[in-house]
């Protein structure tokens, strides 16, 4: 799972979009109608969701301790920090 991958397969797991905060970085759950599982985070230099599906395991283990579950208003005023609106959360979802 490189940086440039974005969707993992993963069935059942995830059913609705779910929002993290890692570390400084805000990265979104989006599960597809097929079962698979995009992950797309926050570029904050750049301004622009990618997707990036080594997030999931960094995430799933918070081994570092810095993972912190938000609901979709805290994510939304993390992203809001950076510059972007609830359009961009909404435009990357897709």
């Amino acid at each position: 799972m490189g940086k440039d991958s974005e969707v993992m397969t993963m069935t059942a797991l995830v059913q609705t979009v779910e929002y993290y905060l890692y570390g400084e970085t805000p990265v979104m759950y989006i599960p597809r109608k097929n079962g698979d599982l995009a992950v797309k985070a926050l570029d904050i230099d750049n301004q622009r969701f990618y997707g990036d599906s080594s997030f999931y395991v960094d995430i799933l283990y918070d081994r570092d301790g810095i993972v912190k579950k938000l609901t979709e208003q805290e994510f939304l005023l993390e992203v809001q920090k950076y510059g972007l609106d609830k359009s961009a959360v909404r435009t990357a979802q897709k």
